[in-house]
């Protein structure tokens, strides 16, 4: 009879911290698109050129505050975070039906992982003032040159600005799932487990993710960790597709 072990969820607590570091981040913004509103009300002549230095100086003025070895370090911490939550649950599910992961796996072993893992939440990152300030310039400058007025304008950009925040919520929620089923994944593959079972989420709809009808629908369903369960006419795995919290539980022979 095979034995399963219990689903593998994710942290909440490392998710909030996630989201707590990664909305100081977008408050910053938050606080300072002002300056770009002030910027505009002084424009006379040539306004596009004047508002893109105002928004490249704002671009150096965020990249001071937070600089690119910040960011690889709440990447990395972000990271470690995870890494060490889920080697415990994954041990302690293991543990639960008389088997000693722990003596199977080698830290060497995700040394690739973890090195994509970090690059990858730096991109997303850096993902959160880049996509920020692309917006914002598109804004101004194409409300400048359709004469919309103060009011609108700034409106619009409080709703970009708003939209940041969200987009800092989602990615805390979605990498957190992410992360931590790849390193389920990754952890029993090293053991030599071969099957898993998909469980759906716990979540129910919320502001960043209402989950897929067809993956509620795939609980429970067996697949080989090499190939992934057939979701939508592709072979996935749980917390592989954007804001998927799905996890698995994996089956022992």
């Amino acid at each position: 009879m095979p034995k399963k072990t219990r689903p593998i969820r994710e942290s909440r607590k490392i998710e909030a911290q996630y989201r707590n570091a990664l909305l100081v981040r977008a408050r910053w913004l938050e606080e300072h698109q002002d300056q770009i509103l002030r910027e505009l009300r002084q424009q006379t002549d040539a306004p596009g050129t004047d508002l893109r230095t105002k928004i490249n100086s704002l671009r150096d003025a965020y990249l001071a505050r937070f600089p690119i070895r910040m960011t690889q370090r709440l990447a990395k911490r972000f990271y470690q975070r995870i890494n060490s939550y889920n080697e415990k649950e994954m041990n302690g599910a293991f543990k639960a039906l008389g088997i000693d992961l722990a003596s199977e796996l080698t830290k060497s072993g995700l040394k690739d992982f973890s090195n994509i893992a970090i690059q990858n939440q730096v991109n997303l990152i850096k993902s959160i003032s880049d996509d920020y300030f692309d917006k914002i310039e598109n804004l101004v400058y194409n409300g400048v040159m359709n004469g919309e007025d103060f009011a609108t304008l700034g409106k619009k950009i409080q709703e970009a600005t708003g939209a940041t925040k969200k987009r800092a919520k989602f990615i805390a929620r979605d990498q957190t799932a992410t992360v931590n089923a790849n390193l389920s994944k990754a952890r029993a593959e090293q053991a030599g487990i071969t099957k898993a079972e998909w469980v759906k989420t716990k979540s129910s709809k919320t502001e960043n993710y209402t989950p897929r009808e067809s993956h509620i629908k795939a609980d429970g369903k067996g697949f080989d960790l090499n190939k992934g369960l057939l979701v939508d006419g592709e072979y996935i795995f749980p917390g592989q597709k954007i804001g998927c919290t799905c996890v698995a539980r994996y089956v022992v022979d």
